[in-house]
């Protein structure tokens, strides 16, 4: 992704850093995303697509299945 070159935004790179923090913190060392297995791939893949999610009442950690974007009407 370009956001984590030199020249990527720092401001969205930090924001999916802070997003890896909450969600996946060992996976976050230095201000880095840190891959030492390969089972670290689809949790690496599920922070770059914000697929992570906690419950609102239960607080629970959940993986979202399906991606979609829904319009709130009132």
């Amino acid at each position: 992704m370009e956001i984590f070159k030199e020249n990527g935004d720092p401001r969205k790179r930090n924001r999916y850093f802070e997003y890896a923090q909450k969600h996946k913190p060992r996976m976050v060392k230095d201000k880095k995303l840190v891959v030492c297995k390969a089972t670290d791939l689809d949790p690496l893949y599920r922070i770059m697509y914000e697929d992570y999610y906690t419950t609102e009442i239960g607080g629970e950690q959940r993986v979202a299945t399906v991606s979609e974007k829904n319009n709130v009407k009132n």
